[in-house]
């Protein structure tokens, strides 16, 4: 699937300059990091008008869904997920921190979306059913839910069911076709 995600705004990294003092603290917090040519850069938004095309294979969705079934503690979990959920979870956990904040999302386009690959996701949730967690010894996905998760994950959607989706959970106002 190849996801174009337009925007009014980008993450950049730029030089820091020679003037200002960077300090262990400032690396340490991520704030800025080593240049590859000396020095240091930090991350800036450029204003300006751009797209970013993403490649999303179907093992990234899967694994995505494997993530979002199991269990884990103190942490939020979706459960069973159709595909329009694991594409805009994938963008959102995997891309979007490193490419731009939600805010300067534009539009998207959903293209060559091959649909679910059944196989691959029983084969992938197979060895989590039959995984046992280290402190219960029960399994990580409850082989009860397998046929539910399998379903909902193999839900038909068009390229526009997948763009109507993600400008819904992502708060961008669908432009006029």
């Amino acid at each position: 699937m190849i996801v174009v995600i337009h925007l009014s705004s980008f993450y950049d990294q730029a030089a820091v300059p020679d003037d200002v003092k960077v300090t262990p603290k400032d690396v340490a917090s991520g704030r800025v990091k080593p240049g590859k040519f000396g020095g240091y850069t930090t991350r800036v938004t450029r204003k300006m008008e751009t797209h970013s095309t993403v490649t999303i294979d179907e093992r990234s969705l899967v694994q995505r869904l494997v993530f979002e079934v199991i269990p884990r503690p103190g942490l939020r979990k979706l459960g069973p997920c159709n595909r329009k959920q694991l594409v805009a979870e994938f963008l959102d956990g995997n891309l979007l921190p490193e490419v731009a904040h939600p805010k300067h999302i534009t539009g998207f386009e959903v293209e060559n979306d091959q649909g679910p690959d059944e196989k691959l996701a029983r084969e992938t949730l197979a060895q989590f059913v039959a995984a046992e967690h280290h402190l219960t010894g029960e399994p990580l996905i409850d082989p009860a839910q397998l046929e539910a998760i399998i379903a909902k994950y193999l839900e038909p959607y068009s390229h526009d069911d997948h763009v109507d989706h993600l400008h819904a959970r992502f708060g961008v106002a669908k432009k006029a076709s």
